[in-house]
């Protein structure tokens, strides 16, 4: 030592200190039979300038797996076995989660420890339920109803708040949209404003217009449960956007409204083989008078559909005809604050003296119509089927479209 040679000995081992800083560590030699205290690293002749702490600029911790150095694992300082003065098998095995040790003053190193972290829990995947179309969007309203606690009676009299002509509308509106939901794993019931909005983004490419789209949400806002915003289909405002962008790109277009040419289907009216009257067919006198009637009140072709020859409810005038529909029938435009008016139609006799006018009078042409099927009817209703060998009602009016 004092001539600056170092004394003949083995390979010398060093041990780091629990501070981590070299220069208050002790190189002490350490001997095979030297008792440790806690688990240690070894460092080779030669390596000692290569240590983490020097090459790092600072103090390092190092953290060694509990169960220390084993025969198996040491080696001399010669470098027998595995090439190094220290084995890998010295480390702990790796966990998933590794320790962070940080000392003041010096970088951190992390050291997998030798205890195995738990494996983080995934929360469960719950895929969409699978809704099969509803047969009709009355019996989802009604068992949405019973199922947030409403007595069954309150549930019948609220499914009666639409009509239905609307409830035939949305069971087929409703069909298309669980269909897409379906093929896109989408709760029909739960879909997300996204989900909703891609939707009517298809049919928005498909072409249609946007008073379709609109039916279609208000179909879907009878079956939706509501987002979680507190918002529901039909007061969303990101869905309001999007139909209000779609009306912008697809204005409604204007149509002329009649789309055919008055003037032409009067005067075919007035010529054979419609008048005279007493000679016409059955059917084209129905085609004539329900086109008449039609014109001139200005009314729903279900309102004439619903017309009825039942005592009070077609009363013949000196100044015309007043009618009346069934009174079970609840017309379309009729609500709690409004009534339609009965119809009154003045004869043309009345108000022109023309006498060619009287072949567009409709109480002319009603009066022939009910006098040519008295002996065919089997029912009340106005307007009966004139082609069926037994006349029955009449499903729908204009039955062989308009005349030509």
């Amino acid at each position: 030592m004092g001539n600056g040679s170092s004394p003949e000995r083995g390979p010398t081992t060093y041990s780091t200190c629990s501070a981590g800083r070299p220069s208050t560590c002790s190189r002490r030699p350490r001997t095979p039979n030297s008792r440790r205290s806690a688990p240690d690293t070894t460092t080779p002749a030669g390596l000692e300038d290569r240590r983490p702490s020097r090459l790092m600029g600072g103090p390092l911790h190092v953290r060694l797996s509990p169960t220390g150095i084993t025969p198996q694992n040491s080696h001399d300082a010669s470098g027998r076995g595995s090439g190094h003065a220290f084995d890998r098998t010295l480390l702990a095995q790796s966990s998933m989660v590794p320790t962070h040790h940080r000392n003041a003053g010096g970088p951190t190193i992390q050291i997998p420890t030798g205890r195995q972290a738990p494996l983080p829990t995934e929360r469960p995947h719950n895929p969409p339920r699978h809704h099969e179309p509803p047969s009709s969007c009355v019996e989802t309203l009604r068992l949405s109803l019973q199922t947030a606690g409403f007595p069954p009676e309150v549930a019948d009299i609220a499914v009666d708040a639409r009509r239905q002509s609307t409830v035939k509308t949305y069971d087929s509106r409703l069909h298309r949209y669980y269909v897409w939901a379906g093929d896109n794993a989408a709760d029909p019931v739960e879909a997300s404003v996204d989900q909703v909005a891609a939707f009517l983004l298809e049919l928005f490419r498909e072409g249609k217009q946007i008073s379709t789209i609109r039916n279609y949400r208000s179909a879907i806002a009878a079956v939706h449960s509501g987002f979680s915003d507190g918002s529901s289909v039909g007061t969303n405002p990101v869905l309001r956007q999007v139909l209000r962008g779609m009306f912008h790109r697809r204005p409604p277009r204007r149509r002329l409204a009649p789309s055919w040419a008055l003037h032409e289907v009067l005067t075919t009216l007035a010529g054979s083989p419609y008048e005279p009257l007493h000679n016409a067919p059955l059917d084209k006198l129905t085609h004539k008078t329900l086109f008449l009637i039609a014109a001139a009140s200005a009314r729903r072709r279900s309102c004439l559909h619903a017309l009825t020859l039942q005592r009070g409810f077609t009363r013949f005038e000196p100044g015309g005809v007043r009618l009346l529909p069934d009174p079970h029938f609840l017309p379309k435009n009729q609500s709690v604050t409004f009534t339609p008016n009965e119809i009154f139609l003045p004869s043309l006799s009345q108000a022109s003296s023309i006498a060619e006018d009287k072949r567009w009078c409709p109480v002319r042409a009603l009066k022939w119509y009910i006098e040519r099927t008295k002996q065919l009817r089997t029912s009340d209703r106005l307007f009966i089927l004139p082609r069926s060998p037994t006349p029955r009602p009449q499903r729908t009016p204009f039955h062989g479209g308009w005349p030509t």
